[in-house]
């Protein structure tokens, strides 16, 4: 069950009526920590968070650490996931997601949101292999189910079966998603694969260190940076929500999440044998409503919810991925046989 990439533009334009861009690049000698904000967004970098140490550190870490290569965008042929709004009280279990998330105070829009991650290897489940999404997102939801709106980005990985397990062939993509409201069918999903033609961020293999942001440009646009730390290559993306729909919102995401031909028909693929992945500096930052200044803010962590389970959509008393909070801003995840 691999993931296939089919031919890749600078630009696309999605039936919801959301766009993804690749940024351009920055002037030789550029320097991302005294550029003025206006320049930063410019070239592609998220806000840079003065006044807040913690996410200074995750920032630099990921920014200045990355050579930028120009993004190319696909729609992916197979399976995909969808992102959800949370809606359970915890503690609880899902068929879609296993992961946390948290939303501020009143009077505060999520602006920030990030998080890393080392890509496992994967097992397949079974003859059909398996395909999961690793992800942070966005959204501006209700409790009801698909009914998001909001940015999410992250990894695609799939596997497929093979005689010897050792063998099998594994794939993994940085994505993104533009999303609308899945119960109108007026606004599909705006799901998109980012790579390069450089062979940078897409050339990812198990045991890179990788890590993804998403920061609010203005109510209805957000820059995502990409990073693989291990590579050292990284990239930048521009998305544009559907007329009327919000970037800003009020949930933060760091999910597990599954994939499938039609996630809200709940026809899943298998997922994926992985034993143990963590996310970590997991983290989101709320400004204050109408509030561009990041010093007038609060920060929230992962651990800040209690962490929901992903569970067999035919059984739901099998736990398929647990997820717990190892610390304030590290979730372990872990699949179940």
């Amino acid at each position: 069950m691999a993931i296939s990439k089919p031919t890749s533009s600078k630009t696309l334009h999605f039936k919801n009526g959301g766009t993804v861009s690749s940024m351009p690049l920055p002037p030789k000698g550029f320097d991302p920590r005294k550029a003025d904000p206006r320049k930063l967004i410019q070239y592609g970098y998220p806000k840079r968070p003065d006044g807040h140490p913690e996410l200074m550190a995750v920032w630099e870490r990921s920014i200045l650490g990355v050579r930028r290569v120009p993004l190319t965008f696909s729609v992916p042929v197979g399976p995909r996931s969808t992102t959800v709004d949370g809606g359970f009280s915890a503690p609880a279990a899902a068929p879609h997601f296993a992961g946390t998330s948290v939303g501020p105070a009143f009077g505060y829009d999520l602006a920030w949101v990030a998080a890393e991650m080392t890509v496992p290897n994967l097992y397949p489940r079974g003859a059909s292999g398996g395909a999961m999404g690793a992800l942070v997102a966005i959204t501006n939801g209700s409790s009801a189910l698909f009914s998001s709106s909001g940015v999410s980005a992250g990894l695609q990985m799939s596997v497929q079966a093979s005689e010897t397990p050792w063998a099998a062939s594994q794939s993994c993509y940085f994505s993104g998603q533009v999303m609308g409201a899945y119960n109108d069918p007026l606004i599909p999903d705006g799901f998109f694969f980012a790579g390069s033609d450089d062979a940078g961020p897409d050339a990812i293999r198990a045991g890179d260190l990788v890590s993804t942001m998403i920061c609010l440009v203005d109510p209805t646009s957000a820059i995502i940076f990409y990073s693989n730390l291990t590579s050292g290559v990284g990239g930048s993306a521009l998305v544009r929500t559907p007329s009327a729909r919000a970037v800003s919102g009020n949930v933060a995401h760091w999910h597990i999440e599954r994939t499938g031909t039609s996630p809200t028909d709940g026809l899943f693929f298998p997922v994926p044998h992985f034993g143990r992945v963590f996310f970590s500096n997991a983290m989101a930052f709320a400004q204050a409503a109408d509030s561009g200044d990041f010093l007038a803010g609060r920060l929230l962590n992962s651990g800040d919810s209690e962490p929901i389970h992903m569970v067999d959509n035919s059984d739901r008393s099998k736990v398929l991925v647990s997820a717990r909070s190892v610390d304030s801003r590290t979730i372990e995840f872990s699949s179940n046989r």
